[in-house]
């Protein structure tokens, strides 16, 4: 059997709520560095987590059932646009995913500078 076929591209990844570290589990900031990404693609594809350039490899898993999770390699601070591809076992590759944004954000915000109110100063 001669497969000369592309898989799709897989849907647009998702962050995992428990990788969500921002307000809420659902606003894609995070001060996790090494976040949980996960999302559908076709069943039995190698399926290859990408940085911002479409280059620099986070992660690969196989998807099973047709879904997959990676726990990404370690990121620096700022926002990353991650996508995927998949490669069937025939080795074609799929084209990216759509871009899911997250920001990495390990440096707190320092308080703001204390007052005294002029009603009690004395």
């Amino acid at each position: 059997t001669i497969d000369a076929t592309a898989p799709a591209a897989p849907a647009t990844p998702t962050l995992d709520p428990a990788s969500d570290s921002g307000a809420s589990n659902a606003d894609r900031i995070t001060s996790v560095t090494t976040p949980t990404i996960s999302g559908t693609a076709e069943n039995g594809s190698t399926v290859t987590l990408y940085d911002d350039d479409g280059v620099t490899v986070l992660g690969t898993t196989v998807a099973t059932g047709g879904t997959w999770r990676i726990t990404s390699s370690a990121l620096t601070d700022g926002v990353h646009r991650l996508t995927v591809k998949a490669t069937d076992t025939a080795g074609n590759v799929s084209a990216a995913s759509g871009e899911l944004a997250v920001t990495i954000t390990t440096v707190g915000v320092a308080p703001g500078a204390l007052s005294l109110a002029s009603a009690s100063d004395s």
